[in-house]
């Protein structure tokens, strides 16, 4: 197998990215390399094991960190080839079992997969359609608030999804039922099929926003018609006018925040990007994690506790978003020791306390992958002997799963102060072990934080790389 040569990086070293992007690759092309040449499927998943493990240890990662991950990984592999699924439907399946692990997902997704598996498994308790609908919203919704979504948003969400129900009744078919919910919500949220409603939105106001500053707007002014254009946009994308509405007010209260404090006006204009996607949950779960994390130990200093305690606070915060989103508990609390360390240090050393959260999200970046990479990419395949990543494949199955993330995946919050929010970034989106509607489990937003900013960084050579680093 060849790989296209925009995949590589400038060195030839292997795919572009963070750790995950290249340790996916690996892992992909061993199992396919191994299944190509006759290895039987259990052996092809360990040739992708051993081949993700040689590829995050020379890229200067701790393999334990991702280990519980992994497991859980194999054991979905195991389960699909025991119920007579073909090597790649399994190995699909292990890539996203380890996705669910480490918070690839965005929060809209991983609602959307709540929702559908609260649902099924109501009926299969033998509850009636509808109190399995009511239930499955309702773990949907909690889900979504705690993660940091707009309740506004979230409300609008679910208010379309009620509305959509009461067009089934009455019920004779249980599950086309719901994919109807689905398409409705795919509709309200993101203008249909394309699924590009918010991001529509997001460029529209990007190209209002410089349009209105070049012309010598104030920022107030400026904010306005960009508001004005995504509003205007998905509308013509068919979009729920209230979930619209929803995304620009929480997105102005940052700007407005912003611009007060005596932020750059492109800057604060970022920021409120970052907040939209926050808000509609174009984010995934490690930007929910960071976000909380970040929210947390901002608000425990100033309410006047010391360094050490509010990043206490800030973990328990961190940790209760990633159990919430059903991530794996073993791996964060790997990554948050990795991260407490590196803050006891900076502390010990007399850093500031921002300066303290900053190492921390470093670390934390380099223990799970998210972070700039300490080692050279060592591509193996089945036998260990170097190979290219798998082109096409990536971003299908575990190895992307371990961090295949696309390019046009939303930036993460961008504030100095958001180190450990932006090491914990993952930036990649596939569905759950099983498959909910489409349209319901897959956010139909869009990269929207990506498409509000993409016309400003065309204009701005200082915007961030994507990394997930400050």
């Amino acid at each position: 197998m060849s790989v296209p040569a925009e995949a590589m990086q400038t060195d030839g070293s292997g795919p572009e990215g963070i750790p995950f992007d290249q340790i996916g690759a690996a892992a992909d092309q061993a199992f396919n390399d191994a299944i190509d040449t006759g290895m039987p499927p259990v052996d092809a998943f360990s040739a992708a094991e051993s081949a993700a493990q040689s590829a995050a240890e020379g890229l200067g990662m701790d393999w334990s960190t991702m280990e519980p991950a992994i497991d859980a990984g194999h054991q979905a592999f195991d389960d699909s080839m025991a119920n007579d699924a073909d090597p790649q439907e399994a190995w699909d399946s292990a890539g996203e079992a380890v996705q669910t692990a480490v918070g690839a997902q965005s929060t809209f997704e991983a609602c959307g997969d709540a929702v559908f598996s609260t649902y099924e498994e109501a009926l299969e308790g033998g509850a009636t359609p509808g109190d399995a609908f009511a239930s499955a919203l309702e773990s949907g919704q909690a889900m979504a608030e705690s993660a940091g979504m707009d309740p506004n948003f979230v409300q609008g969400v679910v208010d379309a999804a009620n509305a959509a129900w009461e067009e089934q009744q009455p019920v004779t078919d249980p599950m086309a039922a719901m994919q109807a919910v689905g398409d409705a919500v795919g509709e309200a949220v993101g203008g249909g099929d394309d699924g590009d409603g918010l991001a529509a939105c997001g460029e529209a106001a990007g190209d209002a926003f410089e349009e209105a500053m070049e012309g010598g707007a104030t920022p107030q002014a400026a904010w306005e018609a960009a508001a004005g254009a995504a509003q205007q946009a998905g509308a013509e994308q068919g979009m729920d006018a209230g979930i619209i509405e929803s995304v620009v007010n929480a997105a102005e209260q940052t700007f407005s925040e912003a611009i007060e404090e005596g932020t750059d006006p492109q800057a604060a204009f970022e920021s409120a990007g970052d907040t939209a996607g926050g808000a509609c949950g174009d984010i995934n779960g490690f930007d929910a994690v960071g976000n909380a994390a970040q929210g947390a130990y901002v608000e425990a200093l100033a309410e006047g506790q010391n360094p050490t305690d509010a990043f206490e606070t800030a973990t328990e915060a961190a940790l209760g978003v990633a159990d919430n989103l059903g991530m794996n508990g073993e791996f964060m609390q790997s990554v948050v020791d990795s991260a407490q360390a590196a803050f006891d240090g900076a502390l010990e050393e007399g850093a500031d306390p921002m300066a303290c959260f900053e190492a921390a999200g470093q670390a934390a970046g380099q223990a799970s992958g998210m972070g700039e990479p300490d080692g050279e990419f060592i591509p193996a395949g089945p036998g260990g002997t170097e190979s290219s990543p798998a082109g096409d494949e990536i971003g299908e199955v575990l190895g992307d799963a371990l961090g295949g993330f696309s390019d046009d995946s939303p930036e993460p919050i961008s504030s100095e102060d958001d180190a450990l929010a932006s090491a914990l970034d993952s930036q990649t989106e596939q569905g759950p072990a099983q498959t909910p509607p489409e349209e319901f489990a897959t956010p139909a937003t869009g990269d929207l934080a990506d498409a509000w900013d993409d016309d400003q960084e065309d204009s701005d050579s200082d915007t961030t790389d994507g990394s997930g680093l400050a």
